[in-house]
């Protein structure tokens, strides 16, 4: 994720779009780099 402040600013604006974005993002981040943790926290 770019970092927790955006997505925590994202979410508390209420642009659950963004939120998703975000998450998704995170989730082929960690798969790329084979980090299962990173996975679970993108979800």
């Amino acid at each position: 994720m770019s970092s927790k402040g955006d997505l925590r600013a994202a979410f508390r604006r209420g642009d659950g779009a963004e939120v998703m974005h975000l998450a998704e993002a995170e989730v082929k981040r960690a798969r790329a780099a084979g980090e299962p943790t990173g996975e679970v926290k993108g979800l």
